[in-house]
């Protein structure tokens, strides 16, 4: 007894389904993982350039130098 409904083809027909369903997810779980890990290499991103930010305190330190120079200046203290 063959037919459409042989096992053989009834197999054949489910692993064709479960082919189809298990690629279509593992095309949107690697669109998902790309986008997360783009989101997360910007985030990483923002927080060093931020870090790096509060780390340079150049200019900082240059324009307390300048006030406390005229400060020294206004009190006749000159350096």
């Amino acid at each position: 007894m063959g037919g459409i409904y042989d096992a053989n083809n009834m197999a054949n027909l489910t692993k064709e389904y479960f082919d189809k369903k298990i690629g279509g997810v593992t095309k949107d779980l690697k669109s998902y993982v790309n986008d997360k890990h783009e989101e997360l290499a910007r985030l990483v991103s923002a927080g060093f350039e931020d870090v790096i930010k509060r780390l340079d305190v150049r200019e900082r330190v240059e324009k307390l130098e300048k006030n406390v120079g005229k400060i020294m200046e206004a009190i006749n203290l000159r350096v």
